[in-house]
Parts: C-alpha cells; structure tokens; sequence
C-alpha cells in the first residue's frame, strides 16, 4: 500500500497552528463531542449548524432525547459562540463553564438534569466533572482527532529539567468505545508514572494507521518535547488490539513496545515477518477474542524473527479488567531507565 502524503501540521479550528490545545468541558457528553468535532474542523462546524441531527448522525454521535432537545432549542448564534468558548485558553475557560453552562442550559430548555451535567455533576449517562481540569485536551495530531491527557509531574519535571525524555502512550480505543472511556482505563497509570497519554480516534484512518502513529510521533515532539525512545508504548483492546500489532510491528513505525489484549491481526504468520527485532510485546488473549486461531502461530513467528513476547492464551474473552496496566507497561519498557 502507498504511504499517504501529508504536508499537515497539528492544527485546531480553520487550520490554524496548534499553539494552544482544546480542553474538555462539563457539557453533555454528546454535545461536548459534537461542539469539539466543529471546534477541529470548520466545515463540520457548517455542517452542524446548518442541520444539527445529520451533524451529529454523521459523526455516529447517538443523542439523548435533551440534548436532542438541547440542540434544538440553540440559535446559530448562541451555538457559534458556544463553539468559540470550546477553544477558550483554559485559564479563562474553566471558571466560566461552570457558571455559563448551567444556565444556558435551564435558559434554553428549563432542564434541572441537564443543568447539573453541566455544572460538572452527575448526568443520566456519564458525569463529566472529572474532565474538566487542567491536563486534559482535544487536539488534532496527524489527521486524527485526539483526547491528551497531560499529567501534572510531567509539568514538574519540564520546569526543573527542561531537557528530559518523557514517556508517551497512544491508545487507541476498540469499536463502539468513546476516546473519553479508553482514557479512563489509562489515566490512574498515567498519573502515577508521569506519561503522557494521547487516545487517537483512528477509525477514519483505518488503512494508514502505521503512518499516522508516526507522525503522531513527530506532532507530539514539537508539542511537548523529546519522547523517550524505549518508552513509546501502543495500545489497544479488541479490534484496536490488531491494529496496534498490525502497526507497532513494522519495521518503519518508531513504536516498538506494545500492549496488547483481546484481539489480533491475520493472517499471524505473513504479517510477524514484518516485525522488527528486539520489538516488545504485552499479547493477553482469549480464544473466543477476534483471530484467536492465529494465537500460536503468530507468537511463534513473532519470537522467530526476534521479537520479545509475553502472551497469554485463556478461555472465554479477555477484558481490560482482567489484566494490570502497570504490570503491561513495566513489562513493555523494562529497560527504559525510568
């Protein structure tokens, strides 16, 4: 397959230089990613205006019946204005989402729930309060939309060691999850370890994966820093799963350390000849997870042409509960020397 061209930059709205990153909101989980969808891209911002429910149906966005109600009730002012605070600096954002929302929302559609939600409590289907700190962000790296989870030491160690190597994890989240409940699973890790952390939507880049992760790489330096080189780690659960294996194996991609649980690509065999030696893998699988039949000869193959394999094979389905991040990340980089 031909490696696509990208003369690209990590940008946010209108393709501006990235030079401040959008941070998440307390808004309704749908809305928030409606708004962060036109706040990265100008024509989905027309598109949203012009017809609020086929915006969001294009996005695979499922509304809930109040935010339905929610949007519909929105002038193409207030909503372009609401947009506009999405990409607010954050020192100025944050106090004024919890004051403005709630009462945007009680003003436009009279709703104590939805008022809650966006004052940071609990809404109907996920609160968001948890977000809406300094540390998280959306940003468009490597024409993929990204939630950046930041941690607060790597901002310590910048201040006392402005030349220092900081580790990066780039997960990527399986079908039908949101990059907000991927995150979730990493962030406990991520704090304790200082790592940085990018959830990269890749669906839309489903055949050019191996590439966008490494320009991802180089948007991430120019954004944050030297990457420590052994400490480049690729996730993915399920589907993801494969497509973490299928492009932290090649011999071109920078990211050899990956984790890897509930699925994997095929065929095994053909594609583990492609792998780079010394590459580190974290494989937990069970045999009724996605190409379970592949599992022996994949790993056998991985381990011929030198690859450094921890697998697991169980019975019945392997869940992200049933395995330790920390465990899989200290395996992955042991010898990274952080």
């Amino acid at each position: 397959m031909e490696q696509p061209s990208s003369n690209r930059r990590p940008t946010i709205v209108g393709g501006s230089p990235m030079n401040r990153l959008v941070q998440a909101s307390s808004l309704p989980l749908n809305v928030e990613r409606l708004l962060i969808q036109a706040a990265l891209s100008r024509e989905f911002r027309q598109r949203l205006l012009a017809d609020r429910e086929a915006a969001a149906a294009e996005a695979s966005i499922d509304l809930l019946p109040e935010e339905r109600a929610l949007l519909s009730h929105i002038s193409d002012e207030t909503l372009e204005r609401t947009i506009d605070l999405v990409i607010m600096p954050p020192v100025s954002r944050r106090g004024f989402l919890k004051r403005a929302a709630a009462s945007v929302v009680l003003a436009l559609t009279g709703s104590a729930v939805l008022a809650q939600a966006a004052c940071g409590g609990a809404a109907p289907d996920q609160p968001l309060s948890a977000y809406d700190k300094p540390g998280h962000y959306w940003a468009n790296l490597a024409d993929m939309r990204c939630f950046v989870f930041v941690p607060e030491v790597y901002e310590l160690r910048r201040s006392a060691y402005p030349v220092h190597f900081t580790p990066l994890l780039i997960v990527l989240p399986d079908a039908g999850q949101t990059s907000l409940e991927a995150a979730n699973q990493w962030t406990d890790l991520c704090t304790q370890e200082g790592i940085i952390m990018i959830v990269a939507e890749w669906a839309s880049q489903r055949y050019y994966v191996r590439w966008r992760l490494d320009e991802l790489l180089g948007d991430v330096s120019r954004l944050w820093g030297a990457i420590d080189y052994e400490a480049r780690v690729v996730a993915g659960y399920g589907e993801a799963a494969a497509v973490a294996l299928r492009a932290g194996v090649y011999s071109s991609s920078h990211l050899h350390r990956i984790i890897a649980c509930g699925g994997l690509p095929g065929p095994g065999a053909e594609l583990a000849m492609t792998a780079t030696e010394g590459t580190r893998i974290y494989l937990r699988l069970g045999r009724q997870d996605l190409n379970a039949g592949e599992y022996e000869t994949y790993v056998a193959a991985l381990r011929k042409v030198g690859c450094q394999v921890e697998a697991d094979l169980v019975d019945g389905r392997v869940t992200l509960a049933e395995f330790s991040q920390k465990e899989a990340w200290d395996w992955v980089t042991e010898g990274a020397g952080l």
